[in-house]
């Protein structure tokens, strides 16, 4: 429930399911509206949802929201999300003859083409999260400056949640009647 703290506009999910198949979802608007409908696919080894604030791009397209499926020779490589703002992002695109609607999307092209020189290169700040299709084990999780917001912690039982703040983690493990095993400090 606390997700549409850090974003209203627009969400989404991508998610493993148990027998390594990708399920994902995208639409506009908040959390709580698609929460039923979402709760059932997203269910899997692993998952990341998004809700986004829009910065940048159409608040109002729902092809703008996250998770972002990156595509190599017509096959999705992977999926990726992000909180933040990436301001130099239209540019590198542009220099890479790419079009992008929304600023996070660019980090994600290259990732795809494992251009980490060309992230460094842009200015921003933020969190993002990605599943490799090619490593659907789990999901990768990078800072993108030290100013960024992210919360991690385990869960007793097993397994891991992450968010940008530690009230969206509480309020999630309680509506699934979860418990904190340990918070680390990032």
């Amino acid at each position: 429930d606390g997700i549409d703290n850090r974003g209203g506009h627009s969400c989404g999910y991508a998610s493993v399911a148990e027998d390594g198949n990708l399920r994902y979802a995208r639409k506009r608007g908040t959390w709580i509206r698609s929460r039923l409908r979402y709760l059932e696919g997203a269910v899997g080894a692993s998952c990341m949802m998004h809700a986004r604030f829009a910065t940048c791009g159409n608040k109002e397209d729902p092809m703008n929201a996250h998770p972002f499926a990156i595509r190599r020779n017509g096959h999705v490589v992977l999926w990726g999300a992000h909180n933040g703002m990436v301001p130099d992002a239209f540019k590198s695109a542009k220099n890479r003859n790419r079009n992008i609607e929304v600023d996070s999307q660019e980090i994600f092209e290259l990732l795809a083409d494992k251009d980490y020189e060309g992230i460094r290169d842009m200015a921003g700040y933020g969190v993002i999260t990605w599943i490799d299709t090619s490593d659907r084990t789990y999901v990768n999780l990078c800072r993108l400056s030290h100013h960024s917001d992210i919360c991690v912690v385990t869960i007793k039982g097993g397994g891991v949640v992450w968010a940008s703040t530690i009230g969206i983690i509480k309020s999630a493990v309680k509506f699934a009647d979860l418990e904190i095993d340990e918070e680390y400090k990032v």
